[in-house]
């Protein structure tokens, strides 16, 4: 029915484009991303709590395999400069992550942190992150290619810097305005590579 509608609206750039390439409509289009609600305040004047000089990398929301927390673990693992911080709604995933923490001796290196109520969300990532983590799959899946993740937007607004995957939209978001990185592969190995980077570039983390 997209053609016949007088006005399209979508969460991103990238998806209107693949829609109107893909379905013909001619109606005018414009996107309407997700924004959080909640005031800046009280996040500019947040400090960060830090207990040494390790680079935290952050991650809150959904855990399940496809958010990429089990490579983001094991590249952890490798680094000592590095430092995971996860505030996941409960799932069983969250446990098994939990003994894999355990398995592998990373209870310095990791910690779990319980969810806040929405309007703590941005305070909370400022105060607990350094770095966003913000990983998409990127294989056939229209929904993944093309997003543009709630925890994409609260890690910038919280004024994080930000890992993610090369997606349509996130990837050519963090190269147009240079306030992240881009995986070149969603892998151990492509996580490594950006913890290379991070850490040669760290002076220039935001405070």
């Amino acid at each position: 029915m997209i053609p016949y509608a007088d006005i399209v609206m979508s969460v991103s750039k990238s998806a209107i484009m693949w829609s109107r390439q893909h379905y013909g409509f001619l109606a005018p289009a414009v996107y309407m991303p997700n924004c959080s609600a909640y005031a800046m305040d009280k996040v500019s004047a947040c400090v960060k709590e830090r207990r040494d000089e390790s680079i935290r990398i952050y991650y809150h929301g959904m855990c399940d395999p496809s958010r990429g927390l089990a490579e983001l673990l094991a590249a952890v693992k490798v680094s000592k400069r590095f430092r995971l911080v996860l505030r996941c709604l409960p799932s069983e995933y969250l446990e098994e992550l939990k003994e894999m923490a355990s398995s592998m001796g990373m209870e310095e290196q990791v910690t779990f942190l319980d969810p806040v109520p929405s309007e703590q969300i941005l305070y909370a990532a400022r105060r607990d992150g350094d770095i966003g983590f913000a990983f998409c799959q990127t294989g056939q899946c229209l929904n993944w290619r093309f997003a543009l993740q709630n925890k994409f937007i609260e890690y910038t607004k919280a004024g994080l810097a930000v890992i993610t995957s090369d997606t349509a939209e996130q990837g050519s978001i963090i190269r147009d305005y240079q306030f992240g990185w881009v995986l070149e592969e969603n892998s151990v190995q492509g996580i490594e590579r950006v913890f290379d980077r991070i850490w040669k570039e760290r002076n220039s983390l935001p405070d």
